[in-house]
């Protein structure tokens, strides 16, 4: 009986000062998620305000654009949990949008803006510049301790346009008493299933233990075979052989970093009526068939936000609409100008797709070239320098419109070729965190000048890998390869 005493009051002891490791972890990843969530949701809300009427960028209280701010303030206070709420400041720091200005207008002479701001400039304001993808330069997200109020997390940002700044805040005691309530049952589950396993010999402890991780195995093996079959597919779209087109090689290659990526690569047979290119109102022409010969290609290479599943989605969509408007037999600007669209009203924010389309026409010797948001794209010449080319237009899916006329024509000499490469190649690094970087694929590219396209695109991936040290890709790596023949 003593025995199991202590045994007992040794694993409650053990179990206490685990559970107080695992808790301070958990909580400081709670922090750090509230952190750069307030970061990209201000970021996000300050897209949602409509564009100032007046060009200096005022706002004045009571007026019908007042009011169509307010609306927008109001409804963020529903995505905010824990009591947090969303509010509009003047270029003074006082109050001019919030969720209870209607009711109660003295809000309007709270200095708020100036008391956090000031915060945030000195050290035990605790405040932080986030730098995310979605986050502007000028967002500050953190925790800030006030005396008689606790520690709150608070971001803020200039409205564009004007020298109004958003502020989103959310006191800290409401989001973590939740937590804590929870922690308080799972500390006596814990001190009661200790005592029955002292109590019963360990025995239902490790039938516990045996259901949850055949259960838990169970869930593992049916999302590993649900993911299994959605990389199947997305690899089935990519052409496991580029076509061909007279005087033209193509050469292309993909590594995704998880079992579904968020690059895609394309090459698509095209058949249109003879012709000059004629700058930018070149046919695509519609998607020539198995049986009829290429009479030109057109070339793409894309890369959705992130990677994994989402990204995956998007980038499908982005391949299935290019296709589908091949097969119409729509022009390139408009082809690009119609899957813009499209993108802009199905992705949701902080989601786009970088993308490069290339019409390899053999009759002109070149490439009609477009970026939207996709860069650098390099050309190989005969002399070995390596010309760079930066994105025609902004990324699809971020605008309303870009201008499907806004890219380039490149003539290409015998020899010569346009290199295309996703972000994963160059950003690649190694164990010290130093970037790959685009002077070493340039290196290479001029190096390669008198390889097949697939002889480049091996020594650029031995390169790669040579130096991340072979370590598993961290983001998705696309090339694609475009050499007129010699």
């Amino acid at each position: 009986m003593v025995a199991m005493v202590i045994q007992l009051v040794l694993l409650l002891i053990a179990w206490t000062i685990a559970f107080r490791h695992v808790r301070g972890r958990i909580t400081e990843a709670v922090q750090q998620y509230i952190v750069s969530r307030n970061a990209e949701f201000v970021d996000e809300l300050a897209v949602r305000l409509p564009a100032p009427t007046d060009a200096s960028g005022e706002l004045m209280f009571g007026t019908p654009e007042w009011d169509a701010w307010q609306e927008v303030i109001e409804s963020a206070g529903a995505e905010l949990p824990g009591g947090g709420f969303a509010c509009l400041l003047d270029p003074a720091g006082k109050i001019l949008c919030h969720p209870d200005i209607r009711e109660d207008q003295s809000l309007r002479s709270v200095d708020l803006g100036a008391k956090l701001i000031e915060a945030a400039g000195t050290g035990g304001g605790a405040m932080q510049r986030v730098a995310l993808e979605s986050a502007s330069s000028e967002t500050l997200s953190g925790r800030i301790q006030f005396a008689a109020d606790g520690t709150h997390y608070v971001a803020t940002r200039k409205v564009p346009g004007t020298e109004l700044r958003l502020l989103v805040h959310q006191p800290e005691a409401p989001l973590f008493g939740k937590a804590n309530e929870l922690t308080g049952v799972v500390v006596t589950s814990g001190a009661l299933a200790a005592g029955v396993v002292v109590l019963l010999g360990g025995l239902a402890l490790v039938g516990v233990i045996r259901s949850y991780d055949s259960s838990f195995e169970a869930v593992n093996k049916t999302l590993r075979g649900t993911l299994e079959i959605a990389r199947q597919i997305q690899q089935s779209t990519l052409p496991a052989l580029a076509p061909s087109v007279r005087g033209f090689d193509v050469g292309v290659w993909n590594e995704a970093a998880d079992e579904t990526g968020g690059d895609t690569y394309d090459v698509i047979a095209l058949s249109r009526d003879a012709g000059a290119v004629g700058g930018m109102g070149v046919s695509s022409g519609s998607a020539a068939t198995k049986e009829a010969p290429a009479d030109a290609l057109l070339c793409v290479l894309a890369d959705a936000t992130g990677h994994g599943v989402g990204a995956a989605l998007a980038i499908s969509a982005f391949r299935s609409m290019v296709r589908m408007g091949l097969r119409a037999g729509v022009d390139l600007p408009v082809l690009v100008e119609q899957v813009n669209g499209q993108l802009n009203d199905d992705l949701p924010a902080g989601r786009f797709v970088t993308a490069w389309l290339g019409f390899v026409d053999p009759a002109a010797g070149g490439v009609l070239s477009f970026a939207a948001g996709q860069g650098p794209v390099l050309v190989s010449r005969a002399d070995g320098s390596v010309e760079t080319y930066i994105a025609d237009a902004a990324p699809m899916g971020i605008i309303d419109e870009i201008d499907g006329k806004a890219g380039r024509w490149i003539p290409l000499a015998p020899g010569e070729s346009v290199v295309v490469a996703s972000d994963g190649i160059h950003e690649a690094h190694d164990a010290g965190g130093a970037q790959f970087g685009l002077d070493r694929l340039r290196e290479l590219i001029s190096a390669g000048r008198g390889e097949t396209p697939d002889a480049l695109i091996r020594s650029v991936c031995e390169a790669v890998e040579a130096f991340t040290g072979g370590a598993p890709a961290d983001d998705d790596r696309t090339l694609v390869v475009v050499r007129r023949a010699d």
